[in-house]
């Protein structure tokens, strides 16, 4: 089905309005822009400042003129740009986060990033069964990327995780849930409240899964079997585990340790250091002789995360009925 070729104008802070291309033909939605006069930034996004009502007022009628000319429609969208709720978003929540804007000219596009979603729930529904011109994704820094978009029916803003990357984590724990919220505030508390606390507890347990599947395979291994580089992919992934399941139990609200789980952790940060300084044969050792405790200690204390405010925000998650999506066949 030949998608309708448009041109989506939407208003964005400082006085300025983005265009965003969509539909089949795409391409002649991006040259009418250009030939409009819309400048294009360094994302490449078309924004047209409102500085000087005069000449934006020009750029808007060339609009009109150059998309009739190409057949191409002109829409306005009568909510603010993604990517300014994205940002406001970012700037509510703990720590440093950076906002980036994903563009889907066309469906195929938005295909590509659904298998990157940690989520069977509502925001893979949406991703999946509708057109969605645009997502935000965020990202901490540290490895935590949160997908953000908007429900096409209601206008409501879902956010969820992305996958982390396989390099780093096979994740084997369920999935964090999305979060559905109509404002930048009401979804900035959604997400810190719930969706960033399973979050880190899914990604605590895949590690301990992780880690504890290689003590299994070591411990079951016949003397003089095994390759060293399996051996050491397996120390190297239990290093690259050890420190944040470290930070995990030794982090300020969580409960006090006894004297034997300190000198635990103690231990094992002094394999980690010797690791870091080339001593491979110390740290293997403290790896076989520690880790298996490390991973008990850990689980003993991963506890599922609750909030005050869990059931409300629970139901609040849970959204109403789409209509029917048009045009768009859902994947099996």
């Amino acid at each position: 089905m030949t998608s309708v070729t448009t041109v989506t104008l939407h208003l964005s802070g400082q006085d300025t309005i983005v265009g965003l291309a969509d539909g089949d033909g795409y391409r002649w939605a991006e040259a009418a822009l250009t030939v409009a006069g819309f400048p294009q930034d360094d994302d490449g996004l078309h924004r047209l400042s409102l500085d000087d009502p005069g000449k934006a007022r020009a750029c808007l009628s060339s609009l009109q003129q150059a998309a009739s000319d190409l057949h191409v429609k002109v829409v306005t969208n009568p909510h603010r740009f993604l990517g300014d709720i994205a940002s406001g978003v970012a700037s509510h929540l703990p720590g440093t986060w950076e906002a980036t804007i994903e563009r889907f000219p066309q469906k195929s596009d938005q295909d590509g990033l659904t298998s990157w979603l940690w989520n069977t729930g509502p925001l893979l529904t949406t991703m999946t069964d509708y057109r969605v011109p645009c997502a935000a994704i965020l990202r901490d820094g540290a490895g935590t990327e949160l997908l953000l978009t908007q429900r096409p029916w209601d206008g409501q803003y879902l956010a969820g995780a992305l996958l982390p990357s396989p390099d780093h984590l096979n994740v084997t724990a369920p999935a964090p849930r999305c979060v559905t919220a109509r404002t930048v505030s009401g979804l900035a508390a959604k997400i810190a409240a719930r969706l960033l606390p399973e979050y880190e507890h899914a990604v605590l347990l895949s590690r301990l899964e992780e880690a504890q599947e290689d003590l299994c395979w070591v411990g079951n291994l016949e003397p003089g079997t095994g390759a060293d580089s399996d051996l050491d992919a397996a120390l190297d992934r239990f290093l690259m585990h050890a420190p944040s399941v470290i930070d995990f139990l030794r982090r300020p609200k969580g409960p006090p340790l006894s004297l034997g789980q300190a000198a635990l952790l103690d231990r094992v940060e002094a394999g980690l250091d010797a690791a870091t300084a080339g001593e491979g044969t110390h740290a293997m050792a403290v790896w076989l002789d520690d880790g298996a405790d490390l991973i008990e200690m850990a689980r003993m204390a991963a506890t599922p995360p609750t909030t005050g405010s869990h059931t409300n925000i629970s139901a609040a998650a849970v959204p109403p009925t789409p209509p029917p999506a048009t045009g768009v066949v859902r994947r099996r």
